[in-house]
């Protein structure tokens, strides 16, 4: 099974993809389901919402 994330977590992947996105070029990330959650403050912990 994996890690839960966590809302540290989840930021801490999306500044990593940040740092490693191409420059000079637009990108879209999509968090869904309970990613979102997690994001927006709404739930504490989810599993399987990175992998």
């Amino acid at each position: 099974m994996r890690e839960s994330i966590t809302r540290e977590r989840l930021f801490a992947f999306m500044k990593r993809l940040a740092e490693t996105a191409p420059r000079g070029r637009r990108i879209r990330v999509f968090v869904v389901g309970g990613g979102t959650a997690v994001a927006q403050g709404w739930q504490g912990a989810f599993l399987n919402s990175i992998g």
